[in-house]
């Protein structure tokens, strides 16, 4: 059950880092020197990024187990999230944005996985609040990336990449769900997106 919670609390950890770069584009740019063009290829870089690990993520998944690859992707996020927090050029924030995307789709490969396995049982209930709690943490972090604006912006990145370092030492000693195998497996249904709308039935 810790273990379930510990993954809600994540999933509003990585709203709040997924609403840095958008919202802090113009202190980013600034103090990076980059051009509203770069960024945009820096966006679409990131896209294909997503795509790499989605490709070698059946690689991977022979290798890690759910639980190892989202203790991975979150302490490898936070390296990611801590060096463009500290980055000056072009370069060093491009490559650690792009280790970001690439780094984060290992945690977002696993986590849902990980829920499942945590309280079967709830599925329909814990998968779509999930969603939920994601969209709060989206909102209320418009009020964080004001304070970083108004103060210095890059302490948003290394406070995120602290906060993500605790989770991962946290999921890393923390013994995961049974049958976690078994449910990395099992087909995943578009239903179980929509099941609140079911859970009566």
């Amino acid at each position: 059950m810790r273990f379930r919670y510990l993954l809600f609390v994540m999933v509003v950890v990585l709203a709040f880092s997924s609403s840095l770069f958008g919202g802090l584009s113009e202190e980013i740019r600034a103090a990076n020197d980059i051009t509203i063009e770069a960024m945009g290829r820096l966006m679409s870089a990131s896209q294909v990024g997503s795509l790499i690990s989605f490709l070698l993520l059946l690689v991977v998944s022979r290798f890690l187990s759910p639980h190892a690859m989202l203790v991975v992707g979150i302490l490898s996020s936070s390296l990611a999230l801590m060096g463009m927090g500290l980055s000056h050029s072009l370069a060093s924030f491009a490559f650690f944005f792009l280790a970001s995307s690439l780094c984060g789709y290992l945690y977002s490969a696993s986590n849902t996985v990980l829920m499942v396995a945590s309280d079967p049982a709830h599925v329909r209930r814990n998968i779509p609040l999930m969603h939920l709690l994601y969209s709060m943490g989206a909102i209320a972090s418009g009020w964080y990336i004001t304070a970083l604006k108004e103060g210095v912006w890059y302490h948003g990145y290394l406070q995120i990449a602290l906060i993500y370092l605790v989770m991962g030492i946290a999921f890393a000693f923390m013994k995961p769900p049974a049958d976690t195998e078994r449910y990395a497996k099992r087909p995943s249904r578009l239903l179980d997106s929509f099941s609140l709308l079911k859970e009566r039935q």
